[in-house]
């Protein structure tokens, strides 16, 4: 159950249960008083001096015993004939104890002997149903459950009635199958009832025990920045998007220096040339995790260029037959859509490059190939992270190869003689 743990109690005695906290009643030994009915030419309970069936339990699940009394107003004790609504038929006085092994709904008759008054008959309505009981499922979010009313027997259905759900915390709520979400992380109990004609009869209780999941603390991959002016300070993206479980702040800090304290997943701040060990800590409620990420800055060297919206240019000796071209790449962002390449002059726009290797919104790195961008190889890259990049270049059959090495990683080829950009096809690189 993802990150929650769910410790169930369950009472199911037939009888109706009783929740802590001045919760409803137990109703599982109070009787059900029904009044007398009038058959032809018989008079009222009320009128000849008797009462009504009273039956304990009112209710419940099969099998089911029971007893049953004709409750007289004056005392009196009187013999009867008992029709107990499932083909038995039995003789007895005002008190008769029973066992309903099969479920349904039984209307029990007691009937008197003719007398002055004529013929006096009682019923009552006795639900006996199949066992019920309370399945709790946790859902993604650990304060979610959902709760379903359940039979015994997996091919039983439950019967038609009114499926009442009370919680410890104050909610109340109606139905076979629900789901809550709760506000915090105490345990709560929760009772279950049915109502079938007119009886409450119990399904059990559970104690829902929540446990918070564990926070995972994620500051990201170390990284080498690259500052992009002559300035000296770089604003710098911290991530802790890769942390888990339910977090309600972050604390960045450097040694003592506390350089952030948020509830935003990420956070831009300014640091200067020089190697940092920067420590996340997350908070969500009484839980805490930590981790650190090291980050390197180093100033951008003369034959470094940083482009932001704008293209920049270095220019080399021209290329002809087959040549190599190498450099390094930084990605200032994650999910950008910026190109490096190779152009017959001072490139200004897409259509400039023969040759072109592109860090695409997708997170992964791919190569043109004529008129589209793809790649033979699965290459991720992040931010901050430098790639080397090698390009084997056949200028006359304007075709090109392309190698990608990763931080930390081996080199790998994502292109394989793939074609110079379509409206570039007469160009020498």
């Amino acid at each position: 159950m993802p990150g929650a743990e769910t410790f169930l109690g369950i009472d199911s005695d037939g009888g109706a249960t009783s929740p802590p906290n001045g919760g409803a009643a137990d109703n599982g030994d109070a009787p059900l008083i029904a009044g007398a009915t009038e058959g032809p030419g018989s008079v009222t309970g009320e009128d000849a001096g008797l009462g009504a069936i009273v039956a304990v339990p009112p209710g419940g699940f099969a099998p089911l015993a029971l007893t049953l009394e004709v409750a007289s107003k004056d005392g009196s004790a009187g013999a009867y004939r008992w029709d107990l609504g499932n083909g038995d038929v039995v003789a007895g006085g005002a008190t008769l104890e029973y066992t309903y092994e099969i479920p349904g709904i039984y209307t029990v008759e007691a009937v008197a002997p003719d007398g002055a008054e004529g013929e006096v008959v009682h019923d009552v309505a006795i639900p006996v149903v199949s066992q019920i009981t309370i399945d709790i499922e946790a859902g993604d979010d650990p304060l979610t459950f959902t709760f379903a009313a359940v039979t015994a027997e997996p091919d039983q259905q439950l019967p038609a009635g009114t499926y009442r759900w009370e919680f410890s915390d104050g909610g109340i709520e109606y139905g076979t199958t629900l789901t809550r979400t709760f506000r915090s992380f105490d345990p709560v109990y929760v009772a279950l009832t049915v109502t079938i004609a007119g009886v409450e009869i119990g399904c059990g209780h559970a104690n829902v025990q929540m446990h918070a999941q564990p926070l995972v603390a994620n500051a990201g991959p170390d990284r080498v920045i690259v500052y992009s002016d002559d300035d000296g300070v770089e604003n710098v993206t911290l991530d802790a998007s890769g942390s888990e479980g339910s977090i309600e702040a972050y604390l960045w800090r450097e040694g003592d220096t506390v350089l952030a304290a948020t509830t935003d997943v990420s956070v831009v701040v300014p640091l200067h040339v020089g190697e940092y060990v920067i420590a996340l800590e997350v908070f969500g409620g009484e839980l805490t995790a930590s981790d650190e990420v090291r980050i390197t800055e180093w100033p951008c060297p003369a034959d470094c260029e940083t482009s932001t919206s704008s293209w920049q240019n270095f220019t080399t000796d021209a290329y002809s037959g087959a040549s190599v071209a190498e450099f390094d790449v930084v990605p200032h962002a994650a999910h950008i859509d910026a190109l490096t390449g190779l152009s017959e002059g001072p490139g200004s726009g897409y259509a400039d490059f023969a040759v072109l290797v592109r860090f695409n919104d997708a997170g992964t790195i791919d190569v043109r190939d004529g008129g589209t961008y793809r790649a033979d190889a699965v290459m991720p890259y992040t931010a901050g992270q430098t790639y080397h990049v090698r390009l084997e270049v056949d200028c006359a059959a304007k075709r090109y190869d392309v190698y990608v090495t990763p931080p930390g990683g081996a080199e790998q080829q994502i292109a394989d003689d793939y074609a110079f950009r379509t409206d570039r096809m007469t160009s020498p690189v």
